[in-house]
């Protein structure tokens, strides 16, 4: 009594083989995908910082405009818009 058939082989073999093949078009494609996953879209995260233990910084775009957002685990969230333009240096002039 065989454990496996020769159908049985064959379909996992083929299952597989497609597997690969999609995980290679969606490398080759993938900005492609991306973009036009995202198309659309008014906001986007930009960046996810953790500043402590139950606290993260996000930066957001939302509509071609910046904000920051502050969260806490336990807390009410604030945003705040970020000026335009470049961003100030944190030395001190000379």
């Amino acid at each position: 009594m065989d454990l496996l058939t020769t159908d049985q082989i064959l379909t996992v073999a083929v299952f597989l083989g497609l597997l690969v093949a999609v995980a290679v078009v969606v490398r080759a494609r993938g900005g492609a995908l991306r973009s036009r996953i995202h198309a659309g879209r008014r906001m986007q995260v930009i960046e996810v910082t953790a500043i402590g233990p139950g606290e993260r910084a996000i930066m957001l775009r939302i509509d071609d405009r910046d904000y920051l957002v502050l969260s806490a685990r336990r807390g009410v969230a604030q945003a705040t818009p970020l000026p335009k333009g470049p961003v100030p240096s944190a030395e001190a002039p000379q």
